[in-house]
């Protein structure tokens, strides 16, 4: 279905805005990059990928069925945690590691969207706003 194929392309966008500051990372010295030009990419993509967080939970909380709810409760704190902890290890200038954990709370989300995906609605609705 579009929706689907809409999805799908999400998931490769968010992918490659990872990779993308990895090798920002990586060739940061020999492109002259600084520091802070690195911390504030890192810091927009974690940014956005707490605004998703924030938004499924907010359609988690709503859920009816008291498993699911759970299960979608407990994926989500996972997420949040992997960005706080995303954020105190690029308080460090772990670059890399910071951008594992970004990229560890985007895996949750998506495992969300797959666990919630057995209910038609609430599948195109958690895709919407993944």
């Amino acid at each position: 279905s579009l929706t689907q194929k809409i999805n799908n392309a999400l998931v490769d966008v968010r992918a490659t805005e990872s990779k993308a500051l990895e090798v920002l990372v990586d060739k940061k010295d020999s492109a002259s990059v600084s520091d802070d030009e690195v911390t504030s990419q890192i810091e927009q993509h974690i940014a956005q990928t707490q605004e998703r967080v924030e938004k499924i939970k907010v359609y988690a909380a709503g859920l009816t069925d008291g498993t699911a709810k759970t299960q979608a409760t407990a994926t989500v704190d996972g997420a949040q945690k992997a960005l706080e902890d995303a954020k105190v290890i690029l308080g460090k200038n772990e670059y890399k590691a910071a951008i594992a954990k970004i990229d560890e709370s985007k895996k949750l989300i998506q495992s969300l969207q797959i666990q919630l995906g057995t209910d038609e609605t609430g599948k195109e609705k958690i895709n919407i706003i993944y």
